[in-house]
């Protein structure tokens, strides 16, 4: 099933097996009609992979508006990958716009979310790549996009239980 517009954004997935509360299937985004994640792998619980999805996207702070989307990436990618360590200030500064980190299926991508007024700017890199992708629409197109797909979810999720 797809929720949303790929051109735009949209969720696709399928199930393969739902046991309980465990919704087993598969799982990617698209943005601006590029596919993001891998579907030939099996999430192993749908419900806890895309749970970045109930969450409010982190509007983008005022000091970070100036900032270059390759310079945003690099910041948000740094918190988690950088070489100097943890830093607690970097983090709550930083970290709030990482999306879709450590996902099943998302393994080799990075991403970065951020809302901007009345628009969403995600910024990704397949690794090993050194393209950086980014795309801005309306938050209105995520955000409807993600409630379709929710839905259905906790309705496989009702059935099942």
């Amino acid at each position: 099933m797809i929720f949303g517009n790929v051109n735009i954004f949209a969720i696709e997935c399928e199930t393969t097996q739902a046991v309980d509360n465990w919704v087993y299937g598969k799982f990617r985004i698209w943005v601006n009609g590029i596919k993001i994640g891998s579907y030939s792998e099996e999430v192993l619980n749908l419900v806890g992979t895309t749970g970045v999805m109930r969450n409010p996207v982190a509007e983008l702070s005022v000091e970070h508006s100036s900032l270059s989307s390759e310079q945003l990436y690099s910041n948000v990618r740094e918190v988690f990958f950088g070489s100097s360590g943890y830093s607690q200030a970097s983090h709550s500064e930083w970290a709030k716009y990482v999306w879709l980190y450590n996902s099943e299926g998302f393994e080799t991508v990075f991403s970065v979310i951020c809302k901007i007024g009345e628009n969403i700017k995600i910024i990704w890199r397949n690794e090993p790549e050194t393209v950086t992708n980014e795309y801005t629409f309306t938050s209105s197109a995520y955000i409807s996009a993600s409630i379709l797909f929710l839905e259905w979810l906790k309705n496989i999720q009702t059935k099942n239980s």
